[in-house]
This record gives C-alpha cells, structure tokens and sequence, in this order.
C-alpha cells in the first residue's frame, strides 16, 4: 500500500516540479497556444483564410510575397508599381522588405497566405514571451512575469491591431530594449537589494545607540 502511494507521489510531482524548473518553456508553449486559440477560426484552414479583416492584411500579404518575387526578377523590392498603377506604391508603409526577405522561404513553401497567419498568430504570443523575459529582472518569482507577460501580449491594443496590423503586433523591442536601458543604467536589478525602509533604518540606528 506504501509503494502504491508513493508512486502516484511521485508521479504528481514530476509536472509541477518540471513547470518549476523551465518557467520560460513553460511561458512560451503557453503563450504560443494561446495565440493559436485565439484565431482557432483561421487555423481551420489556413491556406483559404487569412487574419483579421479585408483591407490591410491584404497588402501585408503582398508585401510579404512581393521581395522574393522583386530579387528574382531583379526590380526594386522597396517600391512597386503592381499596386496603384501607374504611380505605384512604396511598400516600406506596410511590412519592410525585411520581414518579406527574412520570411522568404517560408513563403516559398507554404505560401504568403500562411505566412502572414503565422506571422500575425505568433506575434501575440511571441511578444507575450519577451514581456516575460523582460519583467523576471524586476519582479520576484515566475507567476508575476508569466502574468504580465499575458497582459503585455494580449492586451487591448494587441487585441485590437492583430485583426488589421499585424506589423504593429510585432512587439518584441520594448521589453528587450527596457531590459537593455535598465542594465547601462542601473546594473543587473535583479541581484540588487531593495533599499531599507525607513523603519528598519531607525530601529538600526537605535540598536548603534543602545550598544554604545
């Protein structure tokens, strides 16, 4: 009877202490789920649907098609004129040819379709992650970044542009760029001391005098 309890122990224990020992692992299949839940309605099928709205997702899709095609017929990758004829269009308003260049064999295989759904579902959850990574320097346990990580990556404003701008989605540079100003500027926070309270500077101070 003792060895059958301690096996379903033991068997308890090893997830919790798994989740406990890969936090950011955890963080990121969390965070990756829950932006493939989020447009569960697309993931049906991929390659017939698209993200969001008609309207600017559609010039994100030809914005991530038109590099590879403008490399290998050697046109100008940054400007087109296969969009408001004959003036053209500058892409560089959409996405930068350098996600296009970046996503190129991606697209290749899958399609700009599919490409622009991955791109627009993974940025939620993506930036979730870095919120994470970003906020375990300041904020003590995992609990706390998990949860701010959640409310960075799918706040309203993300809500809001992941079904029109999935560019604007993309938020992965403000958590690792307060990560880097807060390191020039004040070292590594996670290792420092929080300062005394005044209290505990006081009751110090009485102790000095007492002793003398």
């Amino acid at each position: 009877m003792t060895a059958v309890l301690d096996h379903r122990a033991v068997r308890t224990t090893m997830p919790r202490s798994w989740v406990r020992r890969h936090p950011l692992l955890v963080g990121l299949l969390a965070f990756v789920a829950l932006s493939f839940v989020w447009f569960h309605g697309v993931w049906v099928d991929p390659a017939h649907r698209q993200v969001g709205q008609l309207g600017d997702p559609d010039n994100y899709i030809f914005a991530l098609a038109w590099p590879p095609f403008a490399i290998a017929h050697h046109t100008n990758p940054f400007a087109t004129d296969y969009l408001l004829a004959p003036g053209g269009a500058n892409l560089m308003w959409s996405i930068p040819p350098g996600f296009g260049l970046l996503l190129w064999p991606l697209t290749v295989t899958v399609g700009p379709v599919v490409t622009y759904n991955l791109l627009a579902t993974l940025s939620l959850g993506v930036s979730a992650w870095t919120a994470q990574l970003a906020l375990r320097r300041f904020v003590p346990g995992e609990l706390g970044p998990f949860v701010g990580g959640l409310f960075y990556g799918f706040s309203p404003y993300m809500a809001v542009h992941s079904i029109a701008h999935a560019m604007l989605t993309v938020a992965i540079f403000p958590p690792f760029s307060s990560c880097s100003c807060t390191r020039q500027r004040c070292g590594n926070v996670g290792n420092r001391r929080p300062p005394a309270s005044p209290s505990a500077h006081w009751s110090r101070s009485n102790s000095r005098r007492s002793s003398r």
